[in-house]
C-alpha cells in the first residue's frame, strides 16, 4: 500500500485529496496543527500527525508510515493582509513547507506534489503577484529547486483557480450567489467582467493523484501544471445560476468596484496536467447546491 502525506487535511480541498487517495487505495497521513479537527469521515480512516511549528514534528510525520508522495496543500490564503498577519503568512506558507523538504530530505520519501495559485499571476502570463499570499507561494517554489537540485527531490506544482463543490462550506462565488437568490439583502458585486476559472473540488483531488503517480514514476517533474475547470465572466455566471434556479439571485453587479489587483484574464499558457481531465459540470453542481436548499427549505 502506498502512501501519501497530506497537509490541509482539516480544509475543505486538503480533505478531498486526502478522501481521493483513499479511493484509489492509498493510505493517508494528515499532517495538522495541534487542536485542528479533521472531518469526521477521515478521522478514523488515516493516520493523524500533529505540526506544532518544529522542524522535529515535520518529521515525526513521516515516521507514523512510510510514505512516498506528500501533497500539500495547506497555507494561509489572505487576499488583503494586516501588520499581525504577516508572521502567519510566511510560517505557513514557507517556514512550514520548508520544514517539510527538509524532512523529506533526510527520509526515503523524495516526491511532493506542491500548490501554486493562479494569484501568482495577475493579469500575466509571467510572474505578477496578486498579494503578499501569492508572493510567498512562489518563494516556496525558487526555494524547493535547492532541494531538487541538491537533495534530488522531484516535485510538480499545480496552479489552482477557483474551486467549489455542493457540500462546500466556504463563501465562494458560487455558493453565494445560490445562497443569494433566497437572501433578501442584495450581494454587492462589481460590474462583473471578469473571467473565473471554476473547478470542482473532486476534480482537483483527481488531479493530486495523477501528479503523485507521474512523480513516482520520474515523470513531470520540475514542471508546474493547470488544474482548470470551466472559464466564464461574472456577469454570465450570475445569469446562469438565475436560469438553473429559474428566478434571478439577489445581485447589484457595478454596486462595487473592482478590486485592486483584479484578474481579469486568469492564467491560459500554462500546460494541463497530462492524464488528469475535468469530470464534474457546473450546471450539475448548481443543481445540486439549489436541490440542497430547496431540501432544506
Amino acid at each position: 500500500m502506498k502512501t501519501a502525506l497530506v497537509t490541509g487535511a482539516s480544509g475543505y480541498l486538503g480533505g478531498h485529496v486526502a478522501r481521493r487517495f483513499l479511493a484509489e487505495g492509498w493510505r493517508v497521513v494528515a499532517l495538522v496543527r495541534p487542536g485542528s479537527v479533521l472531518p469526521a469521515d477521515l478521522a478514523g480512516r488515516v493516520l493523524r500527525a500533529d505540526y506544532d511549528g518544529t522542524q522535529a514534528s515535520a518529521e515525526r510525520a513521516f515516521a507514523c508510515a512510510p510514505v512516498e508522495v506528500v501533497a500539500h496543500l495547506a497555507s494561509a490564503v489572505i487576499g488583503v493582509h494586516a501588520r499581525d498577519q504577516v508572521d502567519a503568512i510566511l510560517d505557513a506558507n514557507v517556514r512550514f513547507p520548508v520544514h517539510l523538504l527538509e524532512a523529506m530530505r533526510h527520509g526515503s520519501c523524495k516526491c511532493i506534489v506542491n500548490t501554486g495559485s493562479f494569484w501568482q499571476h495577475c493579469n500575466s502570463d509571467n510572474y505578477a503577484p496578486v498579494n503578499l499570499y501569492a508572493a510567498t507561494k512562489k518563494a516556496f517554489e525558487d526555494i524547493a529547486q535547492a532541494y531538487v537540485a541538491n537533495d534530488g527531490l522531484r516535485i510538480c506544482t499545480l496552479v489552482l483557480f477557483d474551486t467549489y463543490g455542493a457540500d462546500d462550506p466556504r463563501k465562494k462565488i458560487v455558493r453565494l450567489l445560490v445562497e443569494a437568490i433566497d437572501s433578501p439583502a442584495s450581494l454587492a458585486m462589481s460590474p462583473g467582467d471578469q473571467i473565473l476559472d471554476l473547478t470542482h473540488a473532486n476534480d482537483v483531488a483527481a488531479a493530486f493523484v495523477v501528479a503523485a503517480g507521474h512523480l513516482l514514476r520520474d515523470r513531470h517533474e520540475g514542471q508546474r501544471f493547470m488544474v482548470t475547470g470551466e472559464r466564464v465572466s461574472l456577469r454570465d455566471l450570475v445569469a446562469r445560476v438565475a436560469q438553473l434556479a429559474d428566478r434571478p439571485p439577489h445581485v447589484e453587479l457595478g454596486r462595487r468596484p473592482y478590486r485592486d489587483n483584479e484578474i481579469m484574464n486568469p492564467i491560459s499558457s500554462l500546460p494541463p496536467l497530462p492524464g488528469w481531465r475535468r469530470e464534474h459540470s457546473l450546471d450539475e453542481e448548481i443543481r445540486a447546491m439549489l436541490s440542497d436548499r430547496e431540501r432544506i427549505r
